[in-house]
């Protein structure tokens, strides 16, 4: 499969910089772009002098105008991002973009847009101990939230994108926040922290046979042994080997993996893909035909040290990357070429470059070098 390269492109950095769109087509030879539409708090610094602010923060929300009759049947309401106004930038890059020969995919990460307030709480994520996890956002288990995705979806249709990207769609998974900071020396630790025990993940797990009150104890015991022995390698195997809770987390990800499935064949036509952290060890997508799973690379040079093409493909089952191509993931054009080359010969045919908004000019010149060798060596 020839390899498809694009950027990670935010609505408000077109807003602020629209002549962007136009130098990753010419000097990268992109052919999509990833446009986040539904997504929670970000900020970031824009090095590239375009006009508006340098320096940009949002509450996160839905970045598009929401069309409210298609959520009349949904308890939780779509939240505009303030930053928006009464724009459809959303629309505006989209008929730039298909002037230009792009397809355009929407990244949507509904559960971490919602918690804003309290009619939203029953939602949200919980630990082990019953408590809202923070930052966690809502549980992709709940039917609720599964109501709000789907009338969002139903509202961008009428944008006729080429596919949809999910992001925090998987049970536990991690994406779009960050690590709890607690046990961060262990991923095993991480892993169990981030279990959902809601009141929807207990009745799927329930129904199914499984127990959940057992599976929590089980939990917090095994955290609690993990503070005292500090990192000793037998009581992280205990977790890995732990019957009740890999059935009540098996017992989950079947039962959202056979929901999504169904879900994306209600939009066959599109092309569909699950953004997957690279710490999460989480498989929901895998398996379902028409669902592709993209690992997010994070920024920093130990990070794609530790994910090499090889462990993308063999540990993640993904053939889809997303990744930073500045410093300090790369330390130079020609590593992030090596990189790239790499992965295009082991099978990683997607590629979402991000962090391009926010880098120095240089980082075009890396990316064009990396997507035309990559293309000639393909």
């Amino acid at each position: 499969m020839t390899a498809d390269f694009g950027i990670i492109h935010r609505l408000w950095r077109y807003a602020a910089d629209s002549d962007l769109l136009d130098r990753a087509v010419g000097e990268i030879g992109v052919r999509h772009l990833t446009v986040p539409v539904v997504g929670g708090e970000e900020c970031g610094l824009r090095l590239r002098d375009g006009g508006g602010p340098r320096q940009f923060a949002t509450e996160g929300g839905w970045h598009f105008p929401p069309h409210a009759p298609r959520y009349s049947s949904s308890s939780i309401r779509p939240r505009t991002a303030r930053w928006l106004g009464r724009r459809d930038v959303l629309a505006q890059v989209c008929d730039r973009a298909a002037a230009r020969g792009l397809r355009v995919v929407a990244l949507l990460n509904v559960p971490a847009a919602v918690g804003g307030n309290e009619q939203d709480e029953h939602v949200l994520r919980r630990n082990a101990w019953g408590e809202t996890v923070a930052r966690a956002g809502g549980c992709p288990l709940q039917p609720e939230l599964r109501e709000l995705l789907a009338a969002t979806l139903a509202d961008l249709e009428r944008y006729d994108l080429a596919g949809y990207m999910l992001a925090g769609w998987e049970p536990d998974s991690a994406a779009g926040r960050e690590a709890l900071g607690v046990l961060d020396w262990s991923p095993v630790a991480q892993r169990l922290l981030n279990t959902c025990f809601c009141a929807a993940c207990r009745q799927v797990a329930t129904i199914a046979g499984a127990d959940p009150d057992h599976a929590a104890r089980s939990a917090t015991v095994h955290l609690e042994r993990l503070m005292v022995t500090a990192g000793d390698a037998s009581a992280e195997d205990a977790i890995r080997r732990d019957e009740t809770l890999l059935r009540y987390d098996g017992i989950r990800r079947e039962a959202n993996r056979l929901w999504l499935r169904q879900l994306t064949l209600r939009y066959a036509r599109r092309e569909w893909y699950v953004l997957r952290d690279c710490g999460d060890a989480r498989d929901a997508a895998n398996g379902i035909d028409n669902v592709r799973p993209v690992v997010r690379i994070r920024r920093g040079a130990d990070s794609v040290r530790d994910h090499s093409p090889e462990q993308v493909l063999r540990r993640h089952g993904a053939a889809g990357v997303a990744i930073h191509a500045w410093r300090p993931t790369f330390h130079e054009g020609s590593a992030l070429v090596r990189w790239i080359n790499e992965a295009v010969e082991r099978g990683v045919w997607h590629f979402d470059f991000d962090g391009v908004d926010e880098s120095p000019d240089e980082a075009l010149v890396w990316l064009r070098q990396a997507v035309r060798f990559a293309r000639r060596a393909s």
